[in-house]
């Protein structure tokens, strides 16, 4: 991503940050949590990273939960909301992962990846399978309609070169050499939300 992009990113997440965190979250966002969390459960995930944090009301919402969670933005403001909260929160760029290999059980990424050029998207991917531990979950989600598929299948080389892997924005297990599909209309969503949302609430 452009260095002014970002920064124009950045800044208008800083402005509004304080009114994103006043806001109810919606329903629809809070099945999707609550879909995951079952599935973080049934898989016993421990640790979670979530990106695009936002004012971390989802990872609070995962905390409460019983999972440790990190949570990352490239907004300043909204990590020190995230922070007012009690959650490990850390400046970040999705584009830039800085943790170790196999660091999280778990990715949460909920309408934050679409502000990615579509060059850049595998490179981000490729970071996102590096801190995830094989086998890990990974949730992806953007924004669509419901005629429309919410993204198209991403097609990466896992990390010893050998065997491809596919993410898509189902939220479906990671592993390297199985390909999974986002079903037929792409997942369920409501008719119009508005494009553009980093933030989970």
């Amino acid at each position: 991503m452009r260095d002014e992009l970002r920064a124009g990113l950045r800044e208008s997440y800083d402005r509004k940050a304080r009114e994103r965190n006043l806001r109810p979250v919606q329903l629809w966002k809070a099945e999707e949590r609550l879909r995951f969390l079952a599935m973080l459960q049934s898989e016993g995930a421990r640790t979670l990273l979530e990106l695009g944090a936002g004012p971390g009301k989802d990872g609070e919402f995962f905390r409460d939960h019983g999972l440790d969670v990190v949570c990352t933005d490239l907004s300043p403001e909204m990590i020190e909301l995230c922070e007012s909260k009690g959650l490990a929160a850390r400046v970040m760029d999705l584009s830039d992962l800085d943790f170790s290999s196999d660091a999280f059980d778990a990715v949460y990424a909920l309408n934050c990846l679409l502000h990615l050029p579509g060059r850049e998207l595998p490179a981000a991917l490729r970071g996102i399978r590096t801190v995830l531990k094989p086998g890990g979950l990974f949730y992806l989600g953007v924004y669509g309609g419901r005629t429309t598929r919410a993204c198209g299948r991403t097609t990466l080389t896992s990390r010893s070169g050998s065997s491809p892997s596919t993410l898509t924005s189902d939220s479906r297990r990671w592993s390297p050499g199985r390909s999974t599909s986002v079903p037929s209309g792409g997942p369920r969503s409501p008719p119009s939300r508005p494009k553009g949302s980093t933030s989970s609430a």
